[in-house]
C-alpha cells in the first residue's frame, strides 16, 4: 500500500488513545490470570477506540491488539497488520505511577513499516517510518553509543514466574559489567529510552508482538539493534534484547542455555 496513506495515522491514533486513558478509570476490568496481570476500564476504552479507527479507515486491514487478541495462525503472512497495545504499562496506571503508554504499529507482510508510542504523562511521542528514522516529537533521536560502563541497563519483569527466572540473573549481570540495573514497567517505553540514549540496554523475557512490535521499528531507525531469543521474529520469538549495537556487551545467562538446546 501506499505509505502516504498511513502516514501519520499511528501517531494520530495514539495520542487520541492517550488522552482516552487520562480520562478513563483505573477500576480493574478482568484478570488474565497471573497475580498483578489484569486489564482496567482504561485497557478497553483505549482498545476500543483503536480498533474502531482502525476498522472505519482501513476495513480490510487486520489487527492484533493485545485485550481482544484475535487469532492470526500467519500474522507475518498478512499484507496490511495493525499492532496495538491500548495500554502498555498497566500496573504502574492502576497504581497511578505515570510510566504508561499506548503502542501502535503498521506492518506488511510481518515488516513494521510505521510506528508509534506515546507517552501522555509527558507529552512524548517517540514515532518512526521505515527508512525515515526515528523521532520523538519531531526531533531525530539515535541510541548512544558511549559504553557499558557507567550507563543505564533495564531488565524486565515479567509476570510469570518462568519468565522471571531467565530476566533475574541479569540484575546481578548488568551490575557486575558497571552498568546500573532499572525496571520501569513498560516495555514500549523502555524500548523507546533505548532508541532515544535514555538507556543503554534493555532485556526481557514473554513480551508479546504488540509490547515490541512499535518499539522495534524505532530503535531500527534510531540506529540500534534487537535481538530476538527462542524465536526468528517479534511474532514468535520468547525474549527480546535491545541495544545500540550487536553482538550484545552482555549475553542472558539463560537466554544462552535456551539458544544452544
Amino acid at each position: 500500500m501506499n505509505g502516504n496513506d498511513i502516514a501519520g495515522f499511528p501517531e494520530f491514533l495514539a495520542k487520541r488513545a492517550g488522552r482516552i486513558l487520562m480520562d478513563s478509570s483505573r477500576r480493574i476490568r478482568t484478570s488474565k490470570g497471573e497475580p498483578g496481570n489484569f486489564a482496567t476500564d482504561a485497557d478497553m476504552e483505549s482498545e476500543r477506540y483503536l480498533i474502531s479507527s482502525v476498522s472505519k479507515k482501513f476495513p480490510r486491514h487486520a489487527i492484533l491488539s493485545e485485550e481482544t487478541r484475535n487469532k492470526i495462525k500467519k500474522p507475518e503472512t498478512v499484507p496490511s497488520l495493525w499492532i496495538m497495545d491500548p495500554l502498555d504499562g498497566t500496573t504502574n496506571f492502576f497504581y497511578g505511577i505515570p510510566m504508561f503508554c499506548v503502542s501502535v504499529a503498521y506492518a506488511e507482510f510481518g515488516k513494521v513499516v510505521a510506528g508509534a508510542i506515546y507517552d501522555p504523562n509527558r507529552g512524548e511521542m517517540f514515532s518512526a517510518r521505515v527508512g525515515r528514522g526515528a523521532f520523538l516529537n519531531q526531533e531525530k533521536i539515535r541510541v548512544q553509543n558511549g559504553g557499558f560502563s557507567g550507563s543505564l541497563a533495564n531488565i524486565g519483569s515479567p509476570y510469570k514466574r518462568s519468565d522471571f527466572s531467565k530476566c533475574k540473573p541479569l540484575f546481578d549481570k548488568v551490575y557486575s559489567k558497571g552498568a546500573r540495573p532499572r525496571n520501569f514497567g513498560s516495555a514500549a517505553l523502555e524500548i523507546a529510552y533505548v532508541a532515544c540514549g535514555r538507556l543503554s540496554y534493555y532485556f526481557e523475557w514473554g513480551a508479546r508482538p504488540w509490547d515490541v512490535a512499535a518499539g522495534s521499528l524505532i530503535i531500527s531507525e534510531a540506529g540500534g539493534k534487537t535481538e530476538y531469543f527462542g524465536g526468528k521474529n517479534f511474532f514468535n520469538a520468547k525474549g527480546f534484547a535491545f541495544s545500540p549495537k550487536i553482538p550484545m556487551i552482555i549475553q542472558p545467562i539463560s537466554v544462552k542455555k535456551q539458544r544452544n538446546q
